[in-house]
């Protein structure tokens, strides 16, 4: 005769039923957030190296971003998706995104690159200031990290990210992300020199903080955008020459 299971027995089951469950959670959710730091950390990378090559090959000035046709020159440097119609790449007929977009999922980008990366808003022409950033002229541009693959919504796969025209490439996180949160995306470090008799030190002003946090103590960027931080000018001399070093993620590695 078949027994019965008792009540201490289904207690227990359902017990273990809930640790393996809650841990099954806990493993989904690092491995999600490891891949959107990677993600995040390669579109980053990638916006660095292209606006590099775009400077580079402005022939009316070397220092800058031009002042148009920025869209254009993004697709002499990318390797492009077949999944955007090559017609719609730049296509002036696509909408801007205007202040306060959180939705991207229904919005044509400006260009999908090989990787499934999106990228919108870059026909800005010639690029308004931006006001975070002392009234610089810049680009405002959005990347979706993922391609199709999540909800395509600011913030969590989609991301903002200035543009100067001094060429460099300032991610824009929601005031509401705290500096642990901001640094999970880019982990950022900042190094300085100083010289003793025997030549040159490397010296940390700080390690694996935010990219807002080193950017703003190294002066690499100043206005609004970096609120009560400043420029360490003890540190951060012409002699100094303080930098930022990012940090890979693991994923990457």
């Amino acid at each position: 005769m078949k027994r019965a299971f008792t009540m201490a027995e289904i207690v227990v089951t359902i017990m273990i039923m809930a640790i393996i469950a809650g841990v099954t959670l806990r493993i989904t959710k690092a491995r999600t957030d490891m891949i959107s730091s990677y993600l995040y950390y390669g579109a980053y990378e990638n916006l660095r190296i292209v606006v590099s090559e775009i400077i580079a090959n402005n022939t009316a000035n070397q220092s800058s971003l031009p002042a148009s046709n920025i869209c254009n020159e993004f697709k002499s440097f990318v390797n492009l998706s077949n999944k955007l119609d090559k017609s719609d790449v730049c296509k002036d007929s696509n909408p801007s995104v205007t202040a306060g977009t959180a939705d991207f999922s229904g919005l044509t980008p400006d260009m999908v690159w090989n990787n499934g990366t999106k990228v919108y808003n870059l026909r800005n022409t010639p690029p308004p200031q931006i006001a975070e950033l002392n009234n610089v002229p810049g680009y405002t541009i959005y990347i979706d990290i993922d391609g199709d693959k999540n909800n395509s919504v600011l913030n969590e796969d989609v991301f903002q990210f200035y543009l100067p025209e001094t060429g460099q490439v300032v991610p824009v996180f929601d005031s509401s992300m705290d500096e642990a949160a901001q640094r999970h995306y880019l982990e950022t470090s900042v190094q300085y020199d100083t010289y003793n008799a025997q030549g040159r030190v490397i010296n940390w002003l700080v390690k694996s903080t935010s990219y807002k946090n080193a950017a703003c103590q190294a002066g690499v960027i100043q206005g609004t955008y970096c609120g009560s931080i400043t420029k360490n000018t003890a540190k951060c001399t012409d002699e100094a020459d303080c930098r930022l070093m990012f940090v890979k993620p693991l994923g990457s590695r």
